[in-house]
């Protein structure tokens, strides 16, 4: 990378709590949230697995793309 190079800023989210504390439920209303997220694509990283789940197509219509990991998915 040169100097005349522009970094592009990245903003990362990360949402973390007790189990059963309403992590997820906090997570999909803020991600629906158009004004959170203003259109643009999204990828939410999960790394366990709770009582409430994702509606993952309802997020990819929304442009928000899911990825579960594990440690089946970091052992590869």
């Amino acid at each position: 990378m040169n100097r005349n190079d522009e970094l592009e800023e990245i903003p990362v989210y990360m949402f973390l709590g007790f189990l059963e504390s309403g992590k997820t439920t906090f997570a999909k209303e803020t991600l629906i949230d158009r004004g959170f997220t203003e259109g643009e694509p999204t990828l939410l990283l999960v790394c366990e697995e709770g009582i409430e789940e994702y509606d993952v197509e309802d997020l990819k219509k929304r442009n928000i793309f899911t990825e579960y990991i594990d440690e089946t998915n970091l052992n590869t």
